[in-house]
């Protein structure tokens, strides 16, 4: 038992706080693992749906901007929240707000009442990561943070695979999927509300604001990116084309993170901020070389824009009839 204690109180000299426990780390991860397995279910169904019930592509498009809109301001209001309740009671109450978000959408395909129970999940799934990323930095060591960070984003991405392929077992026209999205979001609050985690004291983060900035930025990225690469493709490659994008998103998603977890163990923490430059400049390059070497297509050719998220698993040209379909069924 004496030994058990000491190594309990021991501390992290590189972090001044007794060091902690994996199980406790784990209950975070597991809780935004179970989210994800949710949203993924979510971000499938309701594009799907949308389409199923006839409605205009316009919609799908303004559901993601509504979701982004949220996030906006989950960015703003989830500090002052954590401020006044801690990180695990914020926890609680952001998962509480998907709950709702999904019971609006299980009520009925109604895109303005969508709209507004996107933006509330927009709101409550940012806060969350901002939670989970600010408690785990703040108690995790800094000898295993990258890779901890790397498992929890890893995490994250394969509960999103399972939420998507869950779509298959899913009848659309019912109400199923949100209540699986329910139960999901439901089981998440149990890890942390369980946990012994310490409660880290809120700190106020000088590069919210650039981060704010460059992850509007990313997120656009996608959807240029596809509607590009739309304009340039058949309507028989659409699936294929659909699959490629997510391939490349998703594979990026798990060897990034473990290339920077590699090159932090050795070179420090700043080399995330290295890699992320030349990251940026060799995709500014390949902008630059697009727009010189290769000619638009006509206006008369392109389709038309919608806003959309990489973590969307089907475009909305997938979840919809085209033009052409439209006027033979008429």
């Amino acid at each position: 038992m004496a030994i058990l204690e000491r190594n309990q109180t021991r501390r992290d000299p590189a972090q001044g706080s007794p060091p902690a426990p994996a199980i406790a780390i784990a209950s975070v991860v597991l809780s935004m693992a179970l989210v994800a397995v949710g949203n993924g279910l979510m971000f499938a169904y309701i594009p799907v749906r949308l389409g199923a019930e006839g409605f205009d592509p316009t919609w799908a498009g303004l559901i993601v901007t509504g979701l982004s809109a949220g996030g906006l301001a989950g960015c703003i209001l989830t500090g002052p929240l954590v401020r006044r309740v801690g990180h695990a009671r914020a926890f609680m109450v952001l998962s509480a707000l998907i709950v709702l978000s999904n019971a609006a959408v299980g009520a009925g395909p109604h895109p303005l009442s969508w709209i507004a129970a996107r933006a509330l999940y927009g709101f409550a799934i940012c806060g969350l990561f901002i939670v989970a990323q600010s408690w785990l930095n703040d108690v995790i060591a800094n000898a295993i943070r990258g890779r901890v960070m790397a498992f929890f984003y890893v995490a994250y991405v394969a509960g999103l695979g399972v939420g998507y392929s869950t779509l298959a077992l899913i009848d659309i026209r019912a109400a199923d999927a949100p209540l699986v999205g329910i139960a999901f979001t439901a089981l998440s609050i149990l890890p942390v509300g369980l946990t012994r985690l310490a409660q880290p004291p809120p700190r106020q983060a000088a590069l919210v604001v650039i981060y704010v900035v460059w992850a509007g930025a990313s997120e656009s990225i996608y959807s240029l990116a596809s509607a590009h690469a739309a304009d340039r493709a058949g309507k028989d490659d659409m699936v294929a084309l659909s699959s490629s994008l997510l391939f490349a998103w998703s594979l990026s998603g798990f060897i990034v993170p473990g290339i920077v977890t590699g090159l932090s163990a050795v070179y420090g923490t700043q080399a995330f901020i290295h890699v992320a430059i030349v990251i940026a400049t060799v995709f500014c390059l390949f902008v630059l070389w697009r727009v010189v070497a290769m000619s638009p297509v006509p206006a008369a050719e392109t389709g038309n824009f919608a806003p959309m998220s990489a973590q969307a698993p089907l475009p909305v040209d997938l979840a919809f009839p085209s033009e052409e379909q439209r006027r033979a069924d008429k």
